[in-house]
């Protein structure tokens, strides 16, 4: 499995591993691709990942690891989050299972809450699957796919502000 938060064409040596070894398969990880850089939550964010996929390694995919997550786009980071919960939301989740490259490959979770959680994320995405309609999401509260570096903590000095005590002037 090739693994870490790699975008699909930029993995050293991935494609000639795969041409060389005409058994050799790919796992897809949503989260891996996210921190990657690539932005599944845009309109056919999905489609054109799995459209680079196919080009670099046509017909290898078997396995898709959904994750949600708590980063947000091209962070290089493999944190994960229930599904439905983090910087994903559930469209993109839907988009994967509707996608003629998925039809027949299993999908796995890999996501925090032990037997309890994970059962909510299977839930989820059988829900998804059954669904005709794509869902409408937004992202969790507090998450954006932007590129921009997450949000840092504010500095020793300053207190975290509130809605209703904003700054005053000086």
């Amino acid at each position: 499995m090739i693994s870490g938060c790699t975008t699909i064409r930029r993995r050293p040596g991935a494609s000639p591993t795969l041409d060389w070894h005409p058994r050799a398969r790919l796992c897809l990880d949503t989260c891996h691709l996210l921190g990657a850089g690539h932005d599944l939550t845009a309109p056919d964010g999905v489609a054109a990942a799995l459209a680079e996929l196919a080009q670099v390694a046509p017909g290898r995919l078997r396995l898709v690891h959904a994750n949600d997550a708590r980063d947000c786009c091209g962070s290089k980071r493999d944190r994960h989050e229930n599904v439905g919960r983090g910087t994903l939301g559930t469209r993109p989740f839907w988009d994967l299972l509707h996608h003629p490259a998925t039809a027949g490959v299993p999908f796995v979770v890999e996501t925090p809450g032990e037997a309890k959680g994970q059962a909510r994320d299977i839930a989820t995405l059988k829900r998804l699957r059954r669904s005709a309609r794509p869902p409408v999401s937004a992202p969790a509260a507090g998450t954006s796919t932007a590129s921009r570096p997450p949000r840092r903590p504010p500095a020793r000095s300053e207190a975290p502000r509130s809605a209703s005590s904003p700054r005053r002037p000086r």
